[in-house]
């Protein structure tokens, strides 16, 4: 597996998870309203938010830690980005085992 393909599976998860609570956002709209209503409201904004910082936390260079760019409206890291722009890491190399 590249730097790149494991960087990508870390955004797409991110993301989509960060979907998942937006969904539940959208369904506690339909909900009776309550005081446990309110509170489920509150929980996707946290869980998007949190996302949203996971992803700006991972989208780094393993090496110079510069952060790499993004799809604009993509779910996932700048398809042309083959290496660093800080360092000029090879991203398409293959990742460092797990331990």
């Amino acid at each position: 597996m590249s730097i790149a393909s494991e960087l990508q599976r870390k955004i797409v998860t991110a993301r989509l998870i960060g979907f998942g609570f937006f969904g539940l956002f959208v369904v506690g709209l339909f909900l009776p309203k309550g005081s446990l209503t309110q509170a489920l409201r509150l929980v996707p904004f946290i869980g998007v938010a949190a996302t949203a910082l996971y992803i700006n936390a991972k989208a780094v260079c393993p090496k110079c830690k510069q952060r790499l760019p993004q799809e604009r409206y993509g779910l996932g890291l700048d398809k042309n980005l083959h290496r660093c722009p800080g360092c000029g890491l090879d991203l398409d190399a293959a990742a460092a085992p797990k331990e």
